[in-house]
């Protein structure tokens, strides 16, 4: 089960003492940090192994270009949340290749 803990890191960095000032300034501070490292880092790490998923032992040759291209059409693909086979393919596309 998947908890996000934005929500509820958000409530404590908001907490205030009796002055109005901030109750954690330092642990605001560090988490805030340390959230956006982890959350920074999620895209690389999928660019990576969508990289390990393209070059195989059977697909060891696959050129730069080659490469660039197919991490392109997948990053399109997934932020347009389709699937390879439902991707649409139209007359510009195709004179692109």
């Amino acid at each position: 089960m998947f908890v996000s803990i934005g929500p509820y890191w958000s409530k404590i960095i908001q907490l205030k003492n009796s002055n109005g000032d901030d109750k954690y300034p330092f642990l605001a501070t560090v988490v805030s940090t340390l959230l956006a490292v982890s959350e920074a880092n999620g895209e690389v790490e999928r660019s990576f192994k969508d990289l390990k998923e393209f070059i195989t032992d059977l697909r060891n040759r696959l050129g730069e270009y080659n490469l660039i291209g197919l991490m392109t059409m997948k990053s399109h693909i997934r932020a347009a949340n389709l699937k390879c086979f439902s991707y649409p393919v139209n007359d510009g596309l195709l004179a692109k290749v």
